[in-house]
């Protein structure tokens, strides 16, 4: 038979998911982050499941816009971390996909621009997280100059990224509330600002659009609270065999590097799953993995295609 790792995905508690932060942010549109192949859950598959529930899909790159678009995707397409050629704005134009800029060295490459059509461009504003965007005190010069440009769209949103939103508390949460308040009143147009954190964190600040990462997949960002707490359902389980079980004595050691001694008698199980199939090898031990609904520690390190576990307490 053939490996028997797999990971199942759920598209109705996806749909469940991107329901939940709709009605924990009735007023905006959602963007979902369906980059790095949506969070490991395929980008395709995930586009199709949740098309009609959103307004844009969030990629890092053209290639994935462009991919989108091949596969039939007709909802907005989101180029999250901007060009990073000039040619990524011509193909961003020919594939209808909109296109954060962060830098005058972006704006500087829309006049070399050949292809007919205008660029649907948002603003990124670095509002305190300083990774990406212009510094607040040039977003107003540059929107107006991104406005009287040939081949630009005539709508363009400004969005930024919260830092500490998973936090209530986080240091920077109030500056980068104020820096888009202030942007709000100074500039007419559509604004963006909050992560998975700021849905659930600040209302206030869910403006025109929203957009979940991890969240739309069932996982809670937020410390202390799980997923259950905020009704998100898990889209993907993995799943496997137990393909040996053995009777182990006390004092014997288990795995690599005899880094684990059975403390008394016990009933080990190896599983078929490992650090090739994408589990952490950092896993340290006693981290739970379930057996017909009971928790079972990880008693030595996760190999290259095998865990064990100690099963003692699973009946039969």
């Amino acid at each position: 038979m053939p490996r028997p790792a797999i990971a199942y995905l759920s598209g109705q508690n996806l749909r469940h998911n991107i329901r939940v932060i709709q009605k924990q942010a009735p007023n905006s549109k959602i963007i979902p982050m369906i980059k790095a192949n949506a969070y490991g859950h395929g980008m395709i598959e995930t586009a199709r499941h949740i098309e009609d529930m959103v307004s844009h899909m969030g990629v890092a790159s053209i290639d994935d816009g462009i991919m989108l678009r091949n596969t039939g995707i007709k909802s907005g397409i989101l180029l999250a971390q901007g060009p990073f050629e000039p040619e990524d704005m011509s193909l961003a134009i020919q594939y209808n996909c909109d296109m954060i800029v962060h830098q005058h060295e972006n704006i500087d490459w829309l006049d070399t621009i050949q292809i007919p059509g205008k660029l649907k461009v948002w603003i990124k504003v670095n509002t305190g997280m300083n990774r990406l965007g212009f510094p607040i005190e040039e977003v107003e010069t540059v929107y107006k100059k991104l406005k009287a440009h040939p081949k630009v769209h005539h709508t363009i949103p400004i969005i930024s990224h919260f830092s500490c939103s998973s936090t209530p508390e986080g240091r920077l949460n109030q500056h980068q509330l104020d820096s888009l308040k202030t942007l709000k009143a100074a500039i007419n147009t559509e604004f963006s600002l909050c992560n998975t954190g700021g849905i659930f964190h600040f209302p206030e600040a869910h403006y025109d659009y929203v957009r979940p990462g991890i969240s739309a997949y069932g996982v809670s960002s937020l410390p202390g609270i799980m997923a259950n707490d905020l009704n998100l359902k898990p889209v993907m389980t993995l799943k496997t065999i137990v393909n040996a079980v053995r009777h182990i004595k006390k004092g014997e050691y288990i795995g690599y590097s005899a880094q684990y001694q059975a403390k008394e008698d016990m009933i080990m199980a190896v599983i078929a799953f490992g650090h090739a199939d994408g589990y952490p090898v950092t896993a340290p031990q006693g981290t739970p993995i379930l057996i017909k609904g009971v928790r079972c520690p990880i008693i030595s390190p996760v190999a290259m295609d095998m865990i064990t576990l100690d099963v003692s307490k699973v009946q039969d």
